[in-house]
């Protein structure tokens, strides 16, 4: 009888394949995909993890001596990597290129060595700086899992993308919007189910802060950053005057040039005697929030691309308590129309919001949320993409064929179709 192993028991030697997922999210910014992705390929594969923005200089030297700081920590079922940039002078975009290179040559050299015999994935979610990750990896099986639009992020961003795009060996895309952006460059795109970690949630459900408040709630638990549409929410605000909205989460600024406006423009909002603004919050206090709410907030400008299209994965977490979701006119909102009040009118969104507090929320709707939510869990996306690659190993490592549309206009395309 052949031996069983828990998820973290597993021998190397018996794990299927030596996965790299080089990433920019911040690991104590919470993001879920990086975690979630990791934990479950981390089960039955050999996972690094290089965390690029949560990298050390020379200055932190005195850390390492002090045994404060870690190059090589093991979490979340893998290996996370945090690179030591040697060269100084990180403001200068070639020096900081070169820093990433040699850790790309030191990673790439290890696991070639070390997982000799083993099938190897270079797995993307964010674009840049991913094309030199692509040239170091060149026997690598690559896969972009495409989630936002990147092109939309600037001029670094949209090159990156458009020469991994070209480039990886699969892709895979999590939108309608993003299907269509991509359908230009290449045919072989798979939309994949974007995930929920709903065992979380029944985790902390119970155990999370609250907001001990019998008024009649509308929710937002995000950002505070530029991608809010805040003339939406001051109207939406001031015309329920008897209605409470409540806001958590972090303030951000410096994420694209002009935002610091972000304070101001919020500060306003928050100006109103019917609105509440509870702060940053630990990610195990989310349900509790949510679970405070009436209705569920989306409200992210459409000015931008990159919001139109997103797939806000607080939807899940409004779903998953049943309520009613107001969200502005995102792309991805249409394949919801039954359970979410898409618009970029206030006034509508106020005319919404009163008949749920007059009516209710139909018990038929809470129903198919959580179906919903069920049907969108992170396992359910990393299998659709795992599927891809391993249908991809039968085929000899080789780039696309040649793109079909070589302009990269996108923005403006999208904007004319939307």
């Amino acid at each position: 009888m052949r031996p069983t192993y828990g998820n973290s028991q597993i021998p190397e030697s018996m794990k299927k394949y030596l996965i790299l997922i080089p990433f920019h999210a911040k690991i104590g910014d919470g993001c879920d995909y990086i975690e979630q992705t990791i934990k479950i390929l981390g089960r039955n594969n050999s996972i690094y993890g290089i965390a690029q923005s949560d990298r050390y200089s020379l200055r932190d030297l005195p850390q390492f001596l002090q045994k404060k700081a870690h190059i090589i920590t093991h979490m979340w079922n893998g290996t996370i990597i945090r690179p030591l940039f040697f060269i100084p002078g990180q403001r200068w975009k070639f020096i900081e290129k070169t820093n990433i290179l040699l850790w790309a040559v030191a990673v790439w050299l290890y696991v070639s060595l070390r997982y000799s015999h083993t099938t190897k994935i270079l797995w993307i979610f964010e674009p840049l700086d991913a094309p030199l990750w692509l040239r170091v990896c060149k026997g690598f099986i690559s896969l972009y899992c495409c989630i936002d639009a990147q092109f939309d992020r600037g001029v670094n961003w949209a090159n990156d993308e458009r020469y991994v795009v070209r480039h990886c060996n699969g892709m895979s895309v999590i939108s309608d919007m993003l299907l269509d952006i991509h359908s230009h460059m290449r045919r072989d795109l798979v939309k994949a189910p974007w995930g929920f970690a709903e065992d979380v949630f029944n985790k902390f459900r119970k155990t999370s802060r609250k907001i001990p408040d019998n008024v009649y709630t509308v929710g937002y638990v995000g950002a505070i950053c530029y991608r809010l549409d805040f003339p939406f929410l001051t109207e939406l605000v001031r015309s329920l005057p008897d209605v409470k909205f409540v806001f958590a989460g972090p303030v951000v600024t410096g994420l694209i040039s002009g935002d610091a406006t972000v304070w101001k423009l919020f500060a306003d909002i928050c100006s109103n005697k019917n609105v509440k603004y509870v702060g940053n919050f630990y990610k195990k206090d989310i349900p509790g929030l949510i679970s405070s709410f009436s209705v569920g907030l989306i409200p992210y400008s459409t000015k931008y691309v990159f919001n139109l299209a997103s797939f806000p994965l607080k939807l899940f977490e409004y779903f998953y308590f049943g309520i009613p979701v107001v969200s502005t006119k995102i792309r991805e909102m249409r394949n919801f129309q039954r359970l979410v009040c898409c618009t970029s009118q206030a006034a509508e969104a106020v005319r919404f919001i009163n008949d749920v507090v007059q009516n209710g929320w139909p018990d038929q709707f809470a129903r198919e949320q959580k179906q919903i939510v069920r049907r969108h869990s992170w396992q359910r996306f990393v299998r659709a993409c795992m599927d891809l690659i391993e249908h991809r190993t039968e085929l000899p490592f080789r780039n696309i064929q040649k793109p079909i549309d070589d302009r990269h206009d996108n923005q403006n395309r999208m904007k004319n179709r939307t």
